[in-house]
């Protein structure tokens, strides 16, 4: 959890400095696309770490165990 925060802050920090409205670091716009993408890819890494933790735990997708609790609960 604490490197899904970590990930969080570094790929706000990230996408902040690809806005094109920031001056700060370069005035080449394509390297400002290549730092918002890489913001994205971050966030979005950063996301998905919790879930692959609980996965692990658990030893099961998520995906599955939401399907058969649905299931359990329409049949009862």
């Amino acid at each position: 959890m604490i490197i899904s925060i970590v990930l969080g802050l570094l790929a706000t920090v990230l996408s902040l400095f690809g806005l094109k409205c920031t001056q700060v670091g370069m005035n080449n716009e394509n390297t400002k696309v290549k730092i918002s993408v890489t913001g994205g890819v971050i966030f979005i890494l950063a996301g998905k770490i919790p879930t692959l933790c609980i996965e692990t735990e658990l030893r099961t997708p998520l995906v599955l165990n939401s399907a058969f609790m649905i299931k359990k609960f329409i049949n009862n």
